[in-house]
């Protein structure tokens, strides 16, 4: 049985990394939710005049030279500028703020209107008469009756418990199913419930010859012979529960095993034995990459705690060691946090 409950590692395995990152870009989501929630102001209520001067002179001057390169929907937006409403203006971009309202000669966007330093739009110089426009409508205070449209991702009010890699963690009580006789393990109780929802049947058992590929397939991801399919099929037919153990049990403690499932993690770590082509030829190689390759398979075959494994490649140089060979291990570890493309 030790056996089967390695094998509930393997989905375990692949879907704790899947929640890790999850978690991650979660957290990242709502730092970055929690900064912006206090520049979303929406413009107050303007005069008739204000209005007027910023529909007549300002924004067709944005639509028509600004918009191609610094609004929502440009393809790329460049300096990360926006200026289809007075939010983003006021946020800025890479080079801060375009607006300080009433302040022209400390506003980036008069800067570049007057070609200093930075020279918007590129092709050539706006008249004089557009750009003290623009000066005069700085020194009014910038009014805008733009508004920024938010997304739905900014929306949508996020809270720790609306979240579900932040719920705590719970026990729940088996679902009650007609079926009894099919269940085998508790887990089978939560598939059959949701299968019975449906008014639906679960399938039949493989038969051995399925069987034997699919556990093949999934655990090593090779085929088996003709001699080990005859050899389980005699197997299975005398005690198919056995049968099925043993080679479960055999399949677990191959190297393959770990060459298999190693991979996925390999794929989230962005392993690479070289850092990518840099735009100029280069591709610098990892001689030894191979290290940290084999150390992730090791780590699979010798069934390494999942908390352990995450925290050997964050901190391995950190930790105490009783060997050398472990304290060797540890180190090859935190290529987690080097290999791969740049």
């Amino acid at each position: 049985m030790q056996a089967l409950s390695r094998l509930f590692f393997l989905p375990t395995f692949h879907l704790m990394n899947k929640t890790l990152l999850t978690c991650w870009w979660m957290i990242v989501a709502l730092v970055a939710l929690a900064s912006l929630g206090d520049s979303i102001v929406y413009s107050e209520t303007i005069s008739a005049e204000d209005q007027a001067f910023f529909e007549t002179k300002i924004r067709p001057v944005l639509v028509e030279h600004c918009y191609e390169c610094h609004s929502a929907d440009s393809k790329e937006i460049g300096g990360k500028l926006l200026l289809d409403s007075r939010e983003e203006m006021l946020k800025g971009g890479e080079s801060g703020p375009s607006l300080i309202a009433g302040k022209p000669e400390e506003s980036l966007i008069i800067q570049a209107l007057r070609f200093e330093d930075v020279e918007m739009p590129p092709e050539k110089p706006l008249p004089e008469a557009v750009v003290n426009h623009f000066i005069e409508w700085v020194k009014r205070g910038a009014p805008d009756p733009r508004t920024k449209v938010l997304s739905e991702f900014e929306k949508k009010e996020f809270t720790p418990e609306s979240l579900w890699s932040f719920a705590s963690r719970i026990n729940p009580s088996l679902p009650i199913v007609k079926n009894k006789a099919w269940v085998r393990d508790p887990l089978d109780s939560f598939v059959l419930a949701q299968i019975e929802t449906t008014e639906l049947l679960p399938t039949t058992d493989a038969d051995a010859r399925t069987l034997i590929r699919r556990l093949f397939y999934d655990l090593i991801g090779l085929p088996p012979t003709v001699q080990q399919v005859e050899a389980f099929v005699a197997e299975h037919r005398l005690n198919s529960v056995k049968a099925t153990e043993r080679l479960v049990d055999d399949l677990l403690s191959r190297p393959e095993f770990g060459e298999r499932w190693a991979r996925h993690w390999l794929d989230v770590a962005r392993y690479g034995e070289s850092n990518g082509d840099d735009g100029l030829g280069r591709n610098a190689t990892f001689p030894h990459a191979w290290r940290y390759r084999d150390y992730v398979i090791n780590a699979v075959n010798r069934d390494v705690p999942y908390d352990r494994f995450i925290t050997e490649q964050i901190a391995g140089d950190l930790l105490p060691a009783t060997s050398a060979e472990q304290r060797n291990r540890q180190l090859v570890a935190t290529g987690f946090l080097a290999i791969g493309a740049k």
